[in-house]
């Protein structure tokens, strides 16, 4: 990253790692997810065909048969990886550096005895409990125990059932037609396709939401030299020795650049459009230590 050495600098982390993340998992999930069915139209009506050279054996017995399974199969990956990823970036929104800032609520997340309970301590946290998103996740997320494991009778909270029924109108304008009634039928079932986009489309909400309402506490100058502490931190002490002096041991120039670049792998922006005197102070205050203090100023030693 280039910015002039006497420029006026603004620090800022407009997206977390965490949901980047996220989006990159399943930013076109509902796609992904339509493209297969599609195809599976093709099967149940006969009208695919193998091609030539495939390295894989495929002669369905019943065509229709076999494509009404796989949809189920589709429909039932999707909804793990929904929830796989939902835990995962309530996990990693604790980690180094960490999104979440307070030290109370990050141990109090960390304490959380499983990633239902975490993912309901971070809804409140955010203020996301009783909202239409979270409604449908946690009823979503009993449906994926029910529809991954076979033996389960997980339920929604009651207070999920109350809040779907409330913003029922909004869920059904907002989620391409969905039924509160009928999807709370569909719980015994095998979600379709319309439920396992609207599930999606919610995790998306809630996870921007999240981060949104967690950015907005979070100090740009406390992040970032977390940030690059974290960069260090993993490396054997002799390992960030070396670490240090190729990043601080260079001319002011190539120094700045190395130390903001690290900042811009940790997802933060570096503007010179405006001006910040906290990050401007924060930033010439990381450039002016010697490679030998870097190390203690950072907390790496």
């Amino acid at each position: 990253m280039q910015v002039a050495p006497d420029a006026s600098m603004h620090l800022a982390l407009q997206t977390s790692p965490p949901r980047q993340a996220f989006k990159q998992s399943l930013g076109q999930a509902n796609h992904f997810l339509i493209t297969i069915l599609v195809g599976l139209d093709a099967v149940e009506d006969g009208r695919a065909r193998q091609r030539p050279g495939m390295p894989v054996s495929w002669n369905p017995q019943d065509p229709a048969r076999s494509a009404a399974r796989s949809r189920g199969f589709a429909a039932r990956a999707a909804f793990a990886l929904l929830f796989d990823c939902i835990d995962a970036y309530t996990w990693e929104i604790l980690g180094d550096p960490p999104i979440v800032q307070c030290d109370e609520d990050r141990a109090a997340l960390r304490k959380a005895p499983n990633s239902t309970a975490r993912f309901e301590d971070l809804a409140k946290l955010v203020g996301q409990k009783g909202g239409p998103a979270w409604a449908l996740l946690n009823l979503g997320r009993a449906w994926r125990h029910r529809v991954v494991h076979t033996r389960s009778d997980a339920t929604p909270d009651g207070g999920a059932i109350a809040a779907l029924h409330k913003h029922k109108e909004g869920i059904h304008a907002e989620y391409a037609g969905l039924d509160i009634e009928k999807l709370q039928i569909s719980l015994t079932g095998e979600p379709h396709l319309k439920e396992t986009t609207a599930m999606i489309r919610a995790g998306h909400q809630f996870v921007e939401a999240a981060d949104r309402e967690l950015l907005a506490d979070l100090d740009p100058c406390s992040y970032a030299k977390q940030a690059l502490a974290s960069h260090l931190r993993p490396l054997e002490l002799s390992a960030r020795k070396v670490r240090v002096s190729n990043l601080w041991g260079q001319d002011a120039k190539r120094r700045q650049r190395a130390v903001l670049n690290v900042l811009s792998a940790q997802g933060m922006s570096i503007s010179a459009e405006k001006r910040d005197a906290d990050a401007e102070k924060f930033i010439k205050e990381v450039l002016a230590l010697q490679p030998k203090e870097v190390l203690r100023a950072l907390s790496c030693t």
